[in-house]
């Protein structure tokens, strides 16, 4: 019922142009019998000899023999008064409802009659090491939990018991990495066995695990905590040593009874801080760029603070980077609260992480975001399980703070290499997301894609443009040709070329300016300069919201334009292109002979009510005759707009609707209603207007917005140096005034334009007026 790492993949083979690390886990210790075999007499032996509630244990061990001694060691660890997991696997199964019952019944069952192999190499490379994580036995733990009968805790650990004793034998296809003891599997399988003996402590012999049973899986948790604690005697960067650090913090809160608990305890802190340093950006961001482990590592890392806080006298949630992580979750989610499926992961669903993170921070903006995305049920059974915090039951917490989303609509963020855009955060509003990220190395394999400057669109509440994301499982064959290739994506592609992992990937341009939101970004990771504008036209009275894409690609030779989405292509006319079924897109892009296009197909992971799916993920490719394309993006809900009239070039576009026209370029969008210029914005200094009118040109500003009225023009300029600034006016004004910032200056008047000077770098605000 709770998270738990799942990263399974190997080390297949990457990209010639991308830098494989080689394995830097350690080989298994051999000292055997500190690590993997363990007795009673070990068990003892490691007890922290102060301690005084073991007073009773050591005298049973020095006054009664052996067989007292392992009575009085089980005896102690069923103590109900011992830290016990938060929450408890108890806890979390009593709030389930009927369906999820049987649902977690079910899954014991299956469990139940798994016949395990543990040795099987035919498993799959990556899967026989996500078979030893024993994950899979939960419901069996759960069941018992459930319904308090034995023998699912019996059959639970006859698997146990099975595992135990097969796992010497076991041998992978990953050279130098151990199937057994590595981070992931050591982690996720003994914090699995802490889980078990919590639930086996609640009554003593005869509970359905034997005694035997019980003390294996007690050394196999000491076991397991100093194989953490030797591989992670030093940082390393990335999820599997933040994985390991937390598990080890949690295993020290738990087992305080052992005498080296406070140095794992030492040890899971120091890797932590490390890693909240340096493996999480400034932005909130984890390191490696993928949704699916951001939520890996905060999943960790609330279970650390939870153990932390309640048992070793830490307050991890005062650490700022672990609120900006929940904030990355708020800033990136879509209207209706799923992580777009960018690298090795899926869609992601952001409510239940945020719940969580409002039980830590009490964050209107996580509350609002959930609760679009989860039923007042669902929160309940993420919070019902939590201890209480502050005195206060938690989800009568959550019932007791208000709900506020952010207001900020574009998000640029600089470390983890993605900018937002979004209409706003009520559902059923307009998302885009723009990768522009690095590719980040791995101690295996990089989670890192084969695209750069890829997006993906959301609108009307379901995916627009969409991507392959991640496998299932890594030992998919179509791994490195379809879910990391880049034609899985929404990006270009020179023929023949394979992308460098020194990408160098820059935003250039991120702002709103004005009715348009804008972002500019360039990489050249294809031995040639991409450069790709995707601008987000505001939703209003006249003009439903829309994108348009500018990409250009220096150099010769062909290349791809890149479009997936959720449903077949079909081509309404010379160019233009249409979802079969809706939400969809209407894509134009530039026809008469300027380009040809194919259509494919793919398979993705897309979210749904009921979690993500699996299903077809259908390309366009658009093969230009030159180096520059121009595309527009028009959403729609269940029909194709009629209204909407669309002609491209290469580097221009223009969408009109009804009196409406608008003008877009890679540096300007212009807006007319009828003949007359309404409202314009410019970036990177371009100049704006016709080859007989000039409407604007601001050439040493950032960003431009003008709007034209009756009897007046304001622009707003974003200044980088002291500039002039020219404007159209009517030719018949033939007074009035000019003001910056509400202070009247000199103008210059010039056949229908006016000329002001902006005086010095910054934000101003243009007035020219009809009459003074």
């Amino acid at each position: 019922m709770t998270d738990a790492p799942v990263e399974t993949r190997g080390p297949e083979e990457e990209p010639a142009a991308v830098e494989k690390p080689a394995p830097v886990e350690k080989p298994p210790h051999a000292d055997a019998t500190r690590i993997r075999h363990l007795g009673v007499p070990a068990l003892h032996d490691a007890l922290d000899p102060h301690r005084p509630e073991l007073a009773g244990l050591r005298q049973a061990r020095q006054e009664r023999g052996r067989d007292a001694a392992t009575a009085a060691l089980l005896t102690h660890f069923s103590s109900a008064c011992r830290p016990r997991p938060l929450p408890s696997i108890r806890a979390q199964v009593e709030v389930l409802g009927d369906e999820q019952r049987q649902g977690v019944l079910a899954d014991a069952e299956a469990a139940r009659r798994e016949q395990p192999s543990f040795t099987d190499r035919g498993l799959g490379r990556s899967r026989l090491y996500g078979y030893h994580y024993l994950g899979w036995t939960r419901p069996l733990l759960e069941s018992y939990a459930l319904t308090g009968e034995g023998h699912w805790l019996t059959s639970w650990g006859e698997l146990f018991d099975c595992w135990y004793a097969s796992r010497e034998e076991v041998r992978g296809d990953w050279p130098g990495l151990d199937v057994v003891w590595y981070t992931l599997g050591v982690a996720s399988r003994t914090r699995l066995f802490a889980d078990a003996l919590d639930l086996a402590g609640d009554k003593l012999a005869g509970d359905g695990l034997p005694d035997a049973t019980r003390l294996r899986l007690l050394g196999s948790v000491l076991g397991g905590a100093r194989w953490l604690a030797d591989e992670h005697d030093a940082f390393r960067y990335g999820n599997w040593q933040l994985v390991g650090a937390c598990t080890l913090l949690t295993l020290a809160g738990l087992f305080p009874e052992f005498a080296e608990a406070s140095g794992w305890a030492a040890i899971g802190r120091e890797r932590i801080e490390e890693h909240l340093a340096l493996d999480v950006y400034a932005d909130g961001g984890h390191h490696e760029r993928a949704p699916d482990y951001h939520r890996l590592s905060l999943s960790c890392l609330f279970d650390a603070a939870l153990h932390a806080e309640a048992y070793l006298g830490w307050d991890l949630v005062r650490h700022p980077r672990l609120k900006l992580m929940y904030d990355w979750v708020v800033d990136l989610a879509t209207p209706e609260g799923w992580l777009p499926p960018f690298q090795d992961s899926g869609a992601i669903a952001a409510g239940p992480l945020l719940v969580r993170g409002h039980y830590l921070f009490g964050e209107p903006a996580y509350k609002a975001v959930a609760s679009q995305a989860m039923t007042a049920e669902e929160i309940r059974q993420v919070l019902a399980p939590l201890p209480p915090r502050d005195g206060c039951e938690p989800y009568a917490a959550w019932q007791a703070t208000e709900a506020a989303h952010p207001d900020e609509c574009l998000r640029q963020f600089g470390g983890s290499g993605y900018v937002v855009s979004r209409e706003g955060r009520t559902p059923g509003s307009l998302y885009a997301v723009l990768n522009c990220g690095p590719a980040i190395p791995h101690e295996l394999e990089s989670h890192s894609h084969r695209a750069c400057l890829d997006f993906v669109l959301w609108g009307h509440g379901a995916p627009l443009a969409w991507e392959a994301g991640g496998p299932q499982s890594y030992d998919d064959p179509a791994y490195h040709s379809w879910f990391q290739a880049t034609h899985a994506h929404n990006t270009v592609v020179p023929d023949g070329a394979e992308l460098s992992a020194d990408r160098n990937g820059t935003v250039e341009i991120s702002a709103q300016v004005g009715d348009v939101d804008v972002v500019v970004a360039s990489h050249d990771g294809w031995g040639r300069r991409h450069r790709r504008t995707l601008v987000f036209v505001r939703p209003g009275p006249q003009v439903e919201g829309y994108w348009f894409v500018h990409d250009a690609l220096s150099g010769a030779g062909s290349w791809r334009w890149l479009l997936h989405g959720l449903s077949a292509w079909t081509e309404r006319s010379a160019g233009t292109f249409v979802s079969a079924k809706g939400p969809g897109l209407v894509a134009v892009v530039p026809a008469i002979g300027s380009a040809t296009y194919e259509t494919s197909e793919g398979v993705t992971s897309v979210p749904t009510p009921d979690g993500p799916h699996w299903q077809a993920l259908h390309g366009l490719a658009v093969h230009p005759a030159g180096s520059e394309l121009a595309a527009v993006l028009f959403p729609f809900r269940d029909r194709v707009p009629a209204d909407v009239h669309v002609d491209t070039s290469a580097d221009a576009a223009r969408v009109r609707v009804g009196d409406t026209t608008d003008e877009l370029r890679p540096g300007s969008w212009v807006r007319h209603t009828g003949a007359e210029p309404v409202a314009a914005a410019t970036w990177g200094g371009v100049a704006v207007g016709t080859e007989r009118t000039l409407l604007a040109a601001a050439p040493r500003t950032r960003t431009l917005h003008v709007r034209w009225t009756a009897d007046r023009v304001t622009a707003d300029g974003d200044a980088t140096h002291r500039t002039p600034v020219t404007l159209a006016v009517p030719e018949a004004w033939d007074g009035g005034a000019a003001r910056v910032n509400g202070i009247a200056v000199p103008h210059v008047r010039d056949r229908g334009t006016v000329t002001v000077d902006l005086p010095q770098a910054g934000r101003w605000t243009i007035e020219i007026s009809r009459r003074a």
